[in-house]
Formats: structure tokens, C-alpha cells, sequence
């Protein structure tokens, strides 16, 4: 790839430079471009100032030969971030035998585009680029789908062994970016089914297939991402409740305890009184005293062990 003013990647020039033929797509992939850089690829294509405004997860014509997609992308998040993967915005622009690429920040996908057009792309229509595209998108979807369920795996395995407000705090966060990736998925199912509708882009009857495929794949992604979201949640709610019982028990716990140890203190601070009581002379006082309390001790834990409070 040559990168060519600032961050504008022209993958035709590259693609001439490698082989001594014309491409049939030329790739520019603009990475978090300034105004000046839209505004020089916008007029050099002649496309309209506003076309970063349009509705995100719709598609556009802006005019008979432009057509304007605008998807969900999963993006990793800093290690530093609580959660794990949120979503970015990409922008894709097919003009003619032109696809341009608008993104807020790299993402290793272009990383996998760049060497793809090179090698196989760059000799086919756009329609085909632009699928691998969408695919590409959902398949990133899917692997990082997969490696959430891991992860979750391995904290429920680890609260199972002992229970931590860390490991709770990681599921409520994986748990966002599985709402997130669903939520971007079914934006993109949208965008697709548009796709296929108005059939704005020249396909002949295998990319259509294609594109049914592709259609089909990201419902299914779209489901799982769904329903690991919908059981981590129902995960989230058993373990709140766990966590109201277990807290209701040592509260019950607490009550029984002192209320057993208030009997002998009551006994104690009576007979600790400076006023006549009976058997207080007596020798054998405080070894009657304390049997009394023990039976009065004996009679509550009955009680509250009948009432299945302990």
C-alpha cells in the first residue's frame, strides 16, 4: 500500500505499482481525515459536503452513481477502558469503480483489506469488494462474540470457586458490549435487507446469493450475540438475588445471635442491681442463674428453629 497525502491510502496507485495492470476497484480508506482531506476527496469526486450527516444504518443514493452505506464496526477499547469492545462507525462510499472508506479510528480490519485488495480485490468490481467488506464486518462481529463467551465462561468458573465483586463487575461490563455488538448487528441486518431490496448495487446472480448468505450469517450473529446477552443478564439477575439472600441470612443470623445473648445479660444486669433479690444469698445463686438462662437460651433456639429460621 502507498500512503499518499497524510492518511489517504490509494490502493489503485499501489495495486499499478505492484502489477503492470489496471485495477478493476480503487480503495481509498480515510482514517480519522481532517475537514481538508473530506473536502479534497469530496470535490475530487464530486460528492455532496453533507454526506458524513446522513442517517447511520441507512442506505443513500446520493445521486445515479453514488451510493452511501453507513455500518457498525466492533472496535476494541484500550486496556485501561472497563469495557472490553464498543462499537465504531464506517462509511463507505461506492462511486462507479471507486470505494472510499470513512473511519473515526483504525481498526484491524483494514489491516486484512489491504493485502486482500492487493492480492485479489483490486482485479474485481466493487460490488464484490464492497461484500467482503460487509462480511469481514460480520465475521469480526462473530469472533468477538466468541471470545466474550470465553471470558464469561472462565469468570462464572472462577465466582463458582469464590464469590467476588471483581469478577461481577467484568460480567456487567462484557455483558455491555454483548448489548452493544446486538445492537450494531441488527442496524447492519437493516442495512443489508436494504441492500438486497432496492439492489442499488450492479450484482449478477452469484453476488446476489452472496449477499442472501450474508444476510443469513449476520441474523445468526445477531442471534447469539442476543441470547448471550439475554442469559448473562438473567446471570447478573441470579446473582444479585444471591447476593439480597445471603445478605438477608446473615442479618437473620445477626438477629438470633443477639437476641440469645440478650437473655443471659438480662439476667446478669438484674442481679447486678444494689436492691434485695431473691437467692441472692445463696451459695449456689449464680449456678442456678445460669441455668435458668440456659433453658430460657434452649426454649428461643427451639422456637426459632421451628419457624425454620435456623
Amino acid at each position: 500500500m502507498s500512503i499518499v497525502q497524510d492518511k489517504i491510502i490509494l490502493s489503485k496507485e499501489a495495486a499499478i505499482k505492484a502489477e503492470p495492470q489496471t485495477s478493476a476497484t480503487e480503495w481509498i480508506n480515510l482514517i480519522s481525515p481532517s475537514m481538508a482531506e473530506l473536502s479534497r476527496v469530496f470535490k475530487k469526486y464530486h460528492l455532496p459536503e453533507d454526506t458524513l450527516q446522513r442517517a447511520r444504518g441507512h442506505l443513500n443514493q446520493l445521486d445515479d452513481d453514488t451510493i452511501l452505506l453507513k455500518i457498525d464496526i466492533p472496535r476494541k477499547n484500550l486496556p485501561r477502558s472497563k469495557v472490553p469492545y464498543q462499537i465504531a462507525h464506517l462509511t463507505l462510499l461506492i462511486k462507479e469503480d471507486t470505494v472510499i472508506t470513512i473511519a473515526d479510528q483504525d481498526s484491524f480490519l483494514f489491516t486484512y483489506l489491504e493485502h486482500e485488495h492487493l492480492v485479489t480485490w483490486a482485479e474485481k468490481d466493487p460490488t464484490d469488494f464492497v461484500y467482503r467488506i460487509l462480511d469481514m464486518t460480520t465475521t469480526m462481529f462473530i469472533n468477538l462474540t466468541e471470545a466474550l463467551i470465553q471470558e464469561i465462561s472462565v469468570l462464572e468458573t472462577n465466582l463458582k470457586r469464590e464469590f467476588n465483586n471483581k469478577s461481577v463487575y467484568k460480567l456487567i461490563d462484557n455483558n455491555k458490549s454483548l448489548l452493544y455488538f446486538a445492537k450494531a448487528l441488527n442496524r447492519n441486518i437493516k442495512l443489508l435487507k436494504c441492500l438486497a431490496q432496492k439492489s442499488l448495487l450492479k450484482a449478477d446472480y452469484e453476488q446476489d446469493l452472496a449477499l442472501q448468505d450474508l444476510i443469513t450469517k449476520t441474523e445468526q450473529a445477531e442471534s447469539v450475540a442476543t441470547i448471550h446477552q439475554a442469559n448473562l443478564r438473567n446471570l447478573m439477575d441470579a446473582y444479585s438475588a444471591l447476593i439480597e439472600n445471603n445478605l438477608s441470612l446473615s442479618v437473620q443470623y445477626l438477629t438470633i445471635l443477639v437476641t440469645v445473648a440478650t437473655v443471659p445479660m438480662a439476667i446478669g444486669g438484674i442481679y447486678g442491681m444494689n436492691i434485695p433479690l431473691p437467692w441472692q444469698e445463696s451459695p449456689y445463686a449464680l449456678t442456678g442463674l445460669a441455668i435458668v438462662a440456659g433453658i430460657i437460651i434452649v426454649g428461643a433456639l427451639a422456637f426459632f428453629r421451628s419457624k425454620k429460621m435456623i
